[in-house]
């Protein structure tokens, strides 16, 4: 006997898995990223001069 899925979705589900984590894993990486870049370069940080000399 053969040792494939017998349904096409028990096939697809370890692919859709593996695309999911993946997916989310790369959702959170670049926005700790983004929040980090906000925090960092927030202007309030460096204001600009009010001065126009």
């Amino acid at each position: 006997m053969r040792d494939f899925p017998t349904t096409t979705t028990e096939a697809v589900d370890p692919v859709f898995m593996f695309i999911l984590g993946a997916c989310i894993l790369l959702l959170t990486g670049i926005t700790v990223v983004m929040v980090a870049f906000v925090i960092r370069y927030h202007r309030s940080r460096s204001p600009e001069p009010t001065s126009q000399a």
